[in-house]
């Protein structure tokens, strides 16, 4: 399994959520999984933070790897943990 955060933002929140979708997306087989920031992150009203993240994931297919990518919205609280991925 290879993970690879791949950014010019902010890397420590590309790696937190990057960390998250990885313990999400293990169990369902992901060999390969990137994430890079998609834009800026915005502040929440609670001093949380929203991260735009462009997220590739490879799964392991029937003698094939399936691609899957998305950009989604991390969503971390004040203490920088991770509470949704969007």
């Amino acid at each position: 399994m290879t993970t690879g955060a791949i950014t010019d933002g902010p890397g420590a929140v590309i790696r937190t959520c990057l960390q998250a979708i990885t313990s999400a997306a293990l169990p369902l087989g992901a060999v390969r999984i990137r994430a890079a920031g998609a834009g800026p992150a915005v502040s929440t009203r609670d001093g949380g933070l929203t991260a735009p993240i462009a997220v590739r994931i490879e799964y392991a297919g029937r003698g094939a790897i399936e691609v899957r990518q998305a950009r989604v919205r991390c969503h971390l609280d004040p203490n920088g943990t991770v509470v949704a991925v969007t």
